[in-house]
């Protein structure tokens, strides 16, 4: 079994990846295609700027999504207050952005299959530079009806605006 990569949060805040997202890591493909089956076809499509975003399953604070990004297309360099996201990239090749601070940023290619887990307060960007990119997220502390989302850069002119996702 791959052990999940934790990024680690800055001093104060919780740490190790979920026991869903180890779980999730060896089997994600399955899990996907079992999820999307759950829920109807596709799921809630939410569009974004970079592609799209398709909720699988929510509950009591846990959130599944699948992230379809765009060839070319990144999302806004954010943090979250109190969510913690375990990432796994199922399809197509992606780069996360990541840092405990802007000064700290460092960029890495994820490896499919393998998850990545980002702390509450952790500077990320995801990315798809190359061709188009699937991701799964496995959001932990995710706020219900709240925005926790910071964003600090982006493209589509959304940075510093809570409201507009």
């Amino acid at each position: 079994m791959r052990q999940p990569h934790d990024i680690r949060a800055p001093p104060g805040a919780s740490k190790g990846p979920s026991v869903t997202a180890t779980v999730v890591a060896e089997h994600a493909c399955e899990i996907v295609a079992s999820l999307e089956c759950q829920c109807g076809p596709g799921g809630e499509r939410i569009p974004k700027p970079w592609g799209e975003e398709i909720v699988l399953r929510s509950s009591a604070g846990e959130v599944h999504k699948l992230l379809r990004i765009r060839a070319g297309q990144r999302l806004s360099l954010q943090y979250h207050r109190r969510k913690r996201e375990t990432l796994i990239l199922i399809e197509g090749a992606a780069r996360l952005c990541v840092g405990p601070d802007a000064g700290q940023l460092r960029t890495e290619p994820l490896l499919p299959g393998l998850p990545v887990t980002i702390s509450p307060r952790m500077l990320h960007r995801l990315s798809a530079p190359d061709g188009p990119a699937v991701l799964l997220e496995i959001a932990m502390n995710a706020p219900a009806g709240e925005d926790d989302v910071v964003r600090l850069a982006d493209d589509y002119g959304r940075a510093g605006d809570p409201a507009r996702r």
